[in-house]
């Protein structure tokens, strides 16, 4: 209905935020996929941006906003992507799950055959690359303003219950693509660690409030271990000017309360 009508820009977005809201809250994950693909935020900000732009209009790229950060267009950019905010970070939360799902599919179908890593099939490594996409939104922090108190409630349920689930599924998703599609996932593992210590990305907290923090430094331990086991078996990783590339990012005794510094003998449960 939104879409039939020409401008309203705030009361479309916050529409569209509040019925994915309501679908994340209640589980409804299919639904929700369902709302991002048909009303992804480019196209609605393409539609919606004539009104006030006098151009049709991805406002929320950023690498489209006038080169004039204090120019009145330029503002006028600002508040839009503002009011559209919500929406657009929902949307990313809801990407990263639909390529978790996706990636598992193939990895799940990939590993029952019981191929060799040279088989890999050009699906499983779309899959692998569209993951690494949709998880790198999260990792800069979302969910983290609201409009009212009310809003921030939700949002921050959202947080404690999506972004743990996701962010250890993506742990995993590299773990296992470890030895099938390439060792540097190994060090991508590492980049996370030290993307989630961030403390203004709020995603460490969020761990801490779902109790999961020990769960996602053993996936680390275990990242860790098979990144030097990999080292040993070929004489190398490859060195990188990756943020994660040290093994000592995390300190695993001192997160874990003190329970020991040495890692877990068996591999995660990947199934």
């Amino acid at each position: 209905w939104f879409q039939l009508l020409k401008g309203h820009w705030e009361l479309t977005f916050k529409s569209l935020a509040n019925a994915l809201r309501t679908c994340l809250l209640a589980g409804r994950l299919a639904c929700a996929v369902a709302i991002v693909d048909d009303f992804p935020s480019a196209t609605i900000s393409e539609q919606k941006s004539f009104s006030v732009l006098g151009r049709n209009v991805n406002v929320l790229d950023k690498s489209l906003a006038p080169a004039d950060e204090n120019s009145e267009e330029a503002l006028e950019w600002d508040m839009l992507r503002q009011q559209a905010r919500a929406y657009s970070e929902l949307e990313y939360l809801v990407h990263a799950i639909h390529a978790l799902a996706v990636w598992a599919a193939q990895e799940r179908a990939f590993t029952a055959t019981n191929k060799t890593s040279a088989s890999v099939p050009s699906a499983m490594k779309k899959a692998k690359m569209e993951l690494d996409e949709a998880m790198a939104p999260l990792l800069t922090g979302i969910l983290l303003q609201a409009d009212d108190e009310q809003d921030q409630l939700h949002l921050d349920k959202l947080r404690n219950i999506y972004m743990p689930e996701v962010l250890i599924a993506y742990a995993t998703a590299l773990y296992t693509a470890g030895p099938t599609i390439s060792r540097e996932s190994y060090i991508e593992s590492m980049d996370l660690s030290v993307a989630i210590a961030t403390e203004d990305n709020g995603i460490a907290d969020a761990f801490t409030q779902a109790g999961r923090m020990r769960e996602l430094v053993k996936l680390f331990a275990h990242a860790s271990r098979m990144m030097l086991v990999m080292k040993g078996i070929n004489g190398r990783v490859r060195k990188a000017d990756k943020m994660g590339k040290d093994l000592g990012v995390w300190e695993i005794g001192s997160l874990l309360g003190g329970a020991g510094t040495g890692v877990v003998a068996a591999a995660p449960d990947v199934s």
